[in-house]
């Protein structure tokens, strides 16, 4: 491990995507580079523009930016202010001189991706142009896309085998905490975290990249080179010969390890309205796993088939908090035998876990769990006012307010 790797658990690296849209219309504005640009000291075109410990940075869409901190941190408050303030600065910008506004949730409602999407152009193209040339970037599953990423951080090999296995168990029920993506294409989809419906079959030509989304079991470092990392790139290596792309980023499960930053990265998470909802998801995700790790051994020991994962999974993304009944198995891995529904589970967990969430934190998670994730919000607010303009003009007033949507 790299000598400055951080303890199991004992910091949290976070990074947040944004749509850049009109703010009138709340069409997608292909301007991220410019933004970058007005944001420069230098004026100039950058990937990454710094601001003490946080960066902003292009992706892959030229109307997304991410913000990021630039170091893990220990104080999920602090950061939450430290990003809050980049926010309104990005908006001031946009506003000025775009007459623009970041837009959040996981996928734009309406935009329909087609050949006019455009892709970032200017540093670090050649990935940009081997993923679209070898996978055709122009869907839902790539451009039209923001996730809140979590990277947690090991230490040992011991450490890794840990928080890997346990964010395998947590991760099926992951999205019925942070969903926020009932729209597409204008229609509502049945599905309320249809972006991760799209983000399983990016790369169907090659499944080994994206596997099951639900990461295999795995007890080392050792063994995750030799059954998920060495595989993706023999079958990526005859389409990329100047391997550009076989790095450990190219894997698309829904958790990767980052090895050159000792980290496991967590990518399930849909962006929330605000930066408060997306820090007291994160909050929420950590203190559960801090919960498995501290208080059952039965993911390692006896871990569960993927097929069991999967299922689970699946129903999260379709129904969110109020899916069917878990299955007996999957809730006794953490120690349970009473809780029923993914809203239960994670009742029981937040009650248990040995790492409390902050007041601010723990008022958010009350609400998602008593009125239901962000996507259950925005359909019950639909069907009452059907207007997607007016419902996310609302979402976008409260990423500039930092602020909680009450359907």
């Amino acid at each position: 491990m790299p000598p400055n790797a951080y303890p199991l658990l004992s910091v949290t690296g976070i990074e947040v995507e944004y749509m850049l849209v009109d703010s009138k219309t709340l069409n997608i504005l292909p301007i991220a580079d410019q933004v970058l640009q007005a944001l420069s000291p230098t004026q100039q075109i950058e990937n990454e523009i710094e601001f003490d410990n946080i960066g902003i940075s292009n992706e892959l869409a030229l109307h997304v930016l991410e913000l990021k901190s630039l170091s893990p941190v220990t104080d999920l408050l602090q950061l939450e202010t430290e990003l809050y303030t980049i926010v309104q600065k990005v908006n001031h910008v946009l506003d000025e001189k775009f007459g623009a506004v970041m837009l959040p949730t996981g996928a734009h409602p309406w935009f329909s991706p087609g050949d006019d999407v455009a892709l970032w152009p200017h540093g670090s193209r050649e990935i940009y142009n081997a993923f679209h040339r070898i996978f055709n970037c122009r869907g839902h599953g790539w451009v039209n896309l923001q996730s809140t990423h979590i990277n947690l951080p090991f230490s040992t090999d011991k450490e890794f085998q840990q928080l890997h296995n346990a964010i395998r168990l947590l991760m099926p029920i992951i999205p019925a905490l942070t969903a926020s993506t009932p729209f597409i294409e204008g229609q509502l989809t049945g599905s309320l975290d249809s972006r991760l419906n799209f983000y399983g079959g990016n790369q169907k030509q090659f499944p080994i990249i994206s596997g099951r989304v639900i990461p295999e079991f795995i007890n080392s470092p050792l063994e995750y080179q030799q059954v998920i990392l060495s595989p993706i790139y023999t079958a990526i290596a005859p389409h990329d010969p100047e391997a550009i792309l076989q790095y450990e980023w190219l894997n698309s499960r829904g958790a990767i390890a980052r090895f050159d930053r000792s980290a496991i990265e967590i990518r399930v998470v849909d962006t929330q309205e605000s930066l408060r909802q997306d820090l007291a998801c994160v909050s929420a995700i950590v203190s559960a796993l801090h919960y498995v790790i501290k208080n059952t051994d039965s993911y390692l020991i006896n871990p569960l088939d993927i097929n069991v994962l999967d299922s689970v999974y699946q129903d999260t993304i379709r129904h969110g908090l109020s899916g069917t009944q878990l299955p007996a198995i999957y809730q006794q891995q953490f120690g349970f035998s009473q809780a029923s529904t993914p809203r239960h589970l994670w009742e029981k967990i937040l009650e248990n876990t040995p790492v409390s969430l902050p007041g601010i934190y723990e008022n958010a998670i009350t609400h998602i769990l008593t009125q239901g994730n962000l996507a259950e919000r925005m359909v019950n607010y639909y069907n009452k006012n059907p207007s997607l303009p007016h419902l996310y003009q609302q979402l976008a007033d409260l990423t500039k307010k930092n602020g909680q949507f009450c359907a």
